[in-house]
């Protein structure tokens, strides 16, 4: 009667353990998070148990859509102590003016004439980032910065930048540390252009081989550099960025000779197109790499519409509008 009654106890016990047994091999199992179910196949174990074995696949995720930009025209991107914005995107002689109202304010706030170095027949978008429109803390806070990120600091720190985003232009100019700006959206892919123009750039050997990519790649058609004679800041930033360069490219790096930095941009990036212009009598000068330098010194001429000339149709042909002449 013991031995029954001691059976029945071992059996009551492990009765819960046959149930879960039971019902783990008769249930079919779920599928891990990021996964779905796509099948199950159901068999008997030696126990003559049904086993139910369940196919999982990664769940599959929608493709985000792709990118899209605005065309935004021709672009000039400010560096040091540029704070502003102006865009025009249309020909209403009533938006340009109150565009140019507006940037007339920011200058007069600012204390600084952005405008005068602008050139608004070229240029319709114009964008400044600087942390400050003061040049030391500018300089401290965020253009150093820039010098050892390829522009990316700006780029994730300064909130107007989200003002480039998604755009496509004709033109992407780009003025001082601009180049560093311009180089990051290009990068980022959150801007795309058909031409590049670097006005004083701040480079680097680093950011020099990663524009010629650009040209390479095809990401870009064309870069163009000006540098104006007695600029300091691409040879400065060419100094302070490091990379390889010779001793004696060093030295007279170091004293603002223009053949040399013009032979280190043209070994470092051979894709890319350098001219430079006579400014100031060979010592620095800020006054040299101010915007209003550069435009007074390149001459921008405007493609011609294509469109024909009123009154000049001879036989049903009419003629195109001449290139417009040199400023």
């Amino acid at each position: 009667m013991k031995g029954t009654l001691r059976k029945a106890q071992v059996l009551f016990a492990a009765l819960p353990m046959l149930v879960a047994a039971f019902v783990l091999s008769t249930q079919a199992q779920e599928c891990p998070e990021g996964t779905v179910k796509v099948g199950e196949q159901q068999s008997k174990d030696s126990d003559g148990a049904t086993v139910i074995k369940t196919f999982c696949q990664q769940q599959a995720h929608d493709a985000p859509p792709p990118r899209t930009y605005r065309p935004s025209g021709s672009a000039l991107i400010g560096g040091t102590t540029w704070i502003t914005g102006y865009n025009t995107q249309s020909a209403d002689p009533k938006l340009v003016a109150k565009e140019r109202a507006m940037m007339a304010q920011q200058m007069k706030l600012a204390n600084n004439p952005y405008a005068d170095g602008v050139d608004f027949k070229r240029y319709n978008f114009v964008l400044g980032i600087a942390s400050s429109t003061d040049a030391i803390t500018d300089l401290s806070t965020r253009v150093i910065f820039d010098e050892l990120s390829n522009g990316k600091f700006s780029a994730e720190e300064q909130k107007a930048y989200d003002s480039l985003k998604d755009r496509q232009f004709d033109e992407l100019a780009c003025h001082s540390n601009g180049a560093m700006i311009c180089l990051a959206a290009l990068k980022n892919k959150d801007v795309i252009a058909d031409h590049v123009v670097l006005y004083g750039p701040q480079v680097t050997i680093e950011s020099l081989r990663m524009w010629d990519e650009m040209v390479r790649s095809g990401r870009v058609k064309s870069v163009q550099i000006y540098i104006n004679r007695s600029d300091p800041v691409p040879p400065i930033s060419l100094l302070a960025g490091g990379g390889l360069i010779d001793a004696a490219a060093l030295s007279t790096l170091a004293l603002f000779k223009p053949p040399t930095i013009t032979r280190i941009i043209n070994e470092t990036s051979p894709r890319l197109t350098v001219r430079t212009f006579s400014c100031g009598d060979g010592m620095p000068t800020l006054d040299c790499h101010a915007m209003t330098a550069y435009k007074a010194r390149v001459n921008y001429q405007p493609k011609p519409s294509q469109q024909t000339v009123p009154g000049t149709k001879l036989s049903g042909v009419g003629v195109a509008e001449p290139p417009s002449p040199n400023r």
